[in-house]
């Protein structure tokens, strides 16, 4: 136990020392659309081990989802991704080379609350979820699509929180 725990950050140092360029990181992208296209775009283009790493900082905080929540319902949403991030550990990626065309949706609680507008591309559950969002919160749903198709690698939610981007992933899964 003991050795492992010093060998982990080792391996870690090591690791990130064999990188010739520093990754970004999600805080290093804006708010809005056009930085969400930038990191997104970024990722397309980075290997799968990257996208990995990657993503891996996109997992929000207690303070992230306090921010994004009704106080009544954020320390349910952070406990659930937690979870998620933890034992799923949700990867940002097309799921072929193919989808080289990238689709944007962003919204926020009142048209979700009406299911009107962009809103109407977000899976149905969010429209469940809505009522706990705070007001003026903007969430986004991406999609990496092969050129020409509807569907493809869909991710949502994305939401630019206390200087940085985070992945909700399936929030509404805590609303059921």
């Amino acid at each position: 136990m003991k050795l492992s725990l010093i060998l982990v950050p080792f391996a870690l140092l090591i690791l990130g020392m064999s990188r010739p360029v520093p990754l970004p990181f999600p805080s290093e992208f804006g708010e809005g659309t056009e930085e969400l296209v930038r990191m997104l775009s970024y990722l397309q283009e980075a290997k799968l081990a990257d996208r990995a790493y990657f993503s891996r900082f996109l997992e929000p905080t207690k303070e992230d989802c306090e921010a994004i929540f009704e106080s009544s319902a954020a320390v349910h949403f952070f406990r659930w991704e937690r979870r998620v991030h933890r034992r799923i550990r949700p990867i940002v990626t097309p799921f072929s080379d193919v989808q080289t065309e990238l689709a944007i949706w962003e919204t926020h609680r009142a048209e979700l609350l009406s299911y009107e507008g962009q809103a109407s591309a977000f899976p149905g559950g969010y429209r469940e979820i809505a009522r706990f969002l705070k007001p003026g919160v903007q969430v986004y749903r991406v999609s990496f699509r092969e050129p020409g198709r509807v569907y493809g690698a869909s991710y949502d939610l994305f939401v630019h929180v206390n200087g940085h981007w985070v992945l909700l992933w399936e929030p509404w899964r805590v609303a059921i």
